[in-house]
């Protein structure tokens, strides 16, 4: 693992499903010592209902269920990737075990049940018991309460997230660190000329420059990883909830200028498109930054293309040109532009899901079901045949005038 990973890897909170706490009632813990020493201590606010503790498998992916990592190496195996779990109940936190390997222990009590919990209580994950009873290979946490500390450094925005393409035959997973910015991109492909244009298009990209795209250098901890330089925290765009129409049309403005860039690249234009929220993230400034261009298009195409493969991971995002077997270009990003922006809106895409060729009838008939006042910009964009579609520059000015409005 590279350096700047590792210090990636020091901030160790993770997005949480769990309803969030008001403010009055977040918890506390300091996290003392760990068995991977390139852990440093470090205190978290328990934000959520739930939050769930343990060990993050460098192995394997983030699937690990845990929102705090004490330790990431395998190495540290004697604790759980999910070891424990606060659980905040009648106004109280409460820590018990998740049928952990090596159990957890309060106060030096292994605890078989639901321990209520009180400010100092010093909570051990994991580790194995010599013979005099002392833990080995187990992290140390202390739960401070309901207060923070005073000019100490708390950790609470979520870190890490995971957005993949896999088919029988491979993927690409994309790790996203939202505290740094930070992110690789994982080739994982076993047909070599599929993986070939992969690689190559991540060279290709690497050397654009755009803010909307981050600074990229491939093989940075392997000859199929990308990385991707982070430049301060980003914020997840909301999974279940819509937005209103006028951020939705800022973030597809910064898109088609990244866009842009991609188009202009060289020895040959890149598409980027289909978009994807898991892809797609925002500064505090509000601005969009999008990962994976022309990579994921890369793995959505080797994807799509599978024999007796109707249904992709994308549903059946194909652009009308593709449909009818036509060369796509710069107006197929500008379909699949709008066709996002009306999933920001709406919360659903514009064409069916269901059934294969209901999808594909409505793409190459032009019917879209926009949401009432859609821009006519959005509209002419979803047009079936390319040549009459607004070009890019076009459609970005038209999206950003609409947000100034």
């Amino acid at each position: 693992m590279d350096e700047a990973r590792e210090r990636a890897y020091e901030r160790l909170m993770v997005a949480n499903s769990s309803p969030t706490l008001p403010a009055s009632d977040v918890g506390y813990i300091e996290l003392v010592s760990s068995p991977d020493p390139r852990i440093a201590p470090t205190i978290f606010a328990l934000e959520n209902t739930k939050v769930r503790v343990g060990r993050f498998s460098t192995a394997g992916t983030y699937a690990t269920s845990s929102d705090v990592f004490v330790a990431v190496s395998d190495d540290a195996a004697a604790i759980s990737p999910m070891n424990t779990m606060f659980e905040h109940i009648d106004g109280a936190f409460h820590a018990f075990d998740t049928r952990s390997a090596n159990g957890t222990y309060v106060n030096g009590e292994q605890i078989r049940k639901r321990r209520r919990l009180s400010p100092g209580d010093v909570i051990d994950l994991g580790g194995v018991p010599d013979d005099a009873g002392i833990l080995h290979g187990n992290a140390r946490v202390v739960f401070l309460g309901l207060t923070a500390p005073a000019g100490r450094d708390v950790r609470r925005a979520p870190m890490q997230t995971q957005h993949t393409w896999q088919s029988p035959r491979g993927g690409v997973a994309f790790e996203i660190d939202s505290w740094t910015g930070g992110a690789h991109a994982i080739v994982n492909i076993e047909d070599r000329e599929w993986r070939s244009e992969a690689l190559d298009t991540a060279r290709a990209v690497r050397q654009l420059g755009s803010p909307q795209l981050p600074p990229s250098a491939l093989g940075v901890t392997g000859p199929n990883v990308v990385g991707y330089l982070g430049n301060g925290p980003l914020t997840r765009l909301p999974v279940n909830r819509t937005l209103p129409e006028a951020q939705a049309c800022a973030i597809v403005a910064d898109l088609c200028e990244a866009v842009a860039t991609c188009h202009a690249a060289q020895p040959r234009p890149i598409v980027v498109g289909p978009f994807v929220r898991g892809l797609v993230w925002l500064r505090s400034n509000g601005g969009a930054v999008l990962y994976g261009a022309g990579l994921s298009r890369v793995a959505f195409q080797y994807d799509a293309g599978l024999t007796g493969r109707m249904m992709t991971p994308l549903h059946f995002r194909r652009s009308p040109e593709e449909i009818m077997g036509q060369p796509i270009g710069a107006a197929t990003d500008v379909f699949f532009l709008a066709y996002f922006w009306c999933e920001l809106v709406t919360g659903r895409e514009p064409y069916p899901t269901g059934e294969s060729f209901r999808y594909l009838e409505a793409v190459r008939g032009g019917q879209p079901t926009l949401p009432a006042g859609a821009p006519p910009v959005i509209e002419a964009a979803l047009i079936p045949r390319p040549e009459r579609r607004p070009s890019l520059a076009h459609l970005g000015a038209a999206l950003r005038a609409l947000a100034r409005s």
